[in-house]
């Protein structure tokens, strides 16, 4: 009896904590998606041998940041309405520039060029980190 009523506990504790992790909205589900990708990409760039898998994690995040160019940050509600289209029309540029720096990359993996596919990551490491500063709502802090 102990045992279920431990096993019960476990799982509910697992299913909420999966539930809790999950995005808050559409949005934020694609730019996990981006991020989870971008992780194991900046771990494996360098290595010719890895090319194949590369291209295809660049394939998710270019997927995703295309599905996240018909989405508007949440931060945009807590906008003034007067700069509301202006957000996420800068929103969009960055994400479209975003798209053509995989595109680039693509191009140097393909050719075999690890060593600038690695700056390359690099550059959209940095474009990633000011687009979270500038577009993603800050969480409160508890």
């Amino acid at each position: 009896m102990k045992i279920r009523i431990l096993l019960t506990v476990l799982l509910a504790s697992l299913l909420s904590a999966s539930f809790v992790q999950a995005g808050d909205t559409p949005l934020d589900d694609k730019m996990d998606s981006i991020n989870k990708a971008f992780r194991q990409l900046k771990k494996q760039v360098a290595e010719p041998a890895q090319n194949t898998s590369s291209l295809e994690l660049i394939a998710k995040i270019k997927e995703a940041s295309l599905a996240s160019l018909e989405l508007d940050p949440s931060k945009t509600a807590a906008l003034p309405e007067k700069d509301r289209a202006a957000f996420v029309a800068d929103y969009k540029t960055k994400m479209t520039a975003f798209v053509a720096e995989l595109d680039k990359l693509v191009v140097e993996l393909k050719a075999n060029d690890n060593s600038a596919a690695v700056k390359r990551v690099a550059e959209l490491g940095a474009l990633q980190r000011s687009g979270h500063k500038e577009f993603r709502q800050q969480k409160p802090k508890d």
